[in-house]
């Protein structure tokens, strides 16, 4: 595992407006030696903002149809809810790209979960390449939750960084809510993996996963120690205060 950067920006807004400059530059550059790459993208309020400066400023410049979408996680919920992680994403960014269907591979959350974890699976099988016997995205994209959780690995789930499986069905410890999830295997069997994060109630935890404080042992995102591919953090300066 490379030790990981960190990259504090000024504001939300700017944090959104340098990881979407950041994220076309990457896409361009692994586009020289691969015809297609893979991606993971994650929920929540900053990827959002990231998605709308994708939307604007690069829908005519990145090669959508030559980079194959999957979801960290996503809600047990329709894909019109505004729960969704990919409907979000639909909505803001991919309606506006003319990017292809076979391009995007959402999880299907209105399906029964224990169902569904061996149908994406699959989907991930099938363009995912393979790196010691396990998928290795390209890029993955991941948040941070107050209570130390990533994708939806939560605090009570650290096992999810052990198991040999792919997907798993997780529920939210406090409203119960059920989860589908890449497993910490797979993430950290990533090439490169970026932490988006904002806002001030993060910032002690941003500090403790990054400076490995003993606090940290029990957080699923200070768990995030890729075997071969990197880490690099992406914050706001409120996120990146006690740093």
């Amino acid at each position: 595992m490379e030790y990981p950067k960190v990259l504090i920006f000024d504001s939300a807004e700017l944090l959104a407006e340098g990881f979407a400059e950041f994220f076309a530059e990457e896409v361009r550059t692994l586009l020289r030696e691969k015809k297609f790459i893979t991606v993971a993208l994650s929920g929540g309020n900053t990827p959002t903002k990231v998605f709308e400066n994708l939307a604007g400023k690069f829908k005519d410049i990145i090669e959508w149809n030559r980079i194959h979408f999957y979801w960290v996680d996503e809600r047990c919920v329709p894909m019109n809810s505004v729960e969704s992680n990919y409907g979000n994403a639909w909505r803001v960014l991919f309606e506006k790209t003319g990017i292809v269907a076979e391009q995007l591979h959402p999880i299907y959350g209105e399906t029964d979960p224990d169902d569904e974890i061996h149908r994406y699976e699959d989907a991930i099988l099938k363009y995912v390449q393979l790196k010691d016997g396990i998928p290795c995205f390209d890029m993955i994209l991941l948040g941070l939750g107050e209570d130390g959780h990533t994708a939806s690995i939560f605090p009570d789930r650290l096992d999810l960084f052990a198991t040999q499986d792919i997907t798993a069905h997780t529920v939210h410890p406090e409203s119960g809510q059920n989860r589908i999830t890449l497993t910490g295997n797979v993430i950290n069997n990533a090439a490169r993996i970026y932490f988006i994060v904002s806002g001030s109630k993060k910032s002690g935890m941003v500090k403790s996963i990054i400076e490995e404080t003993t606090e940290s042992e029990l957080l699923p995102a200070a768990k995030v120690q890729p075997k071969d591919g990197s880490v690099t953090w992406f914050l706001d300066s409120e996120a990146g205060k006690e740093l």
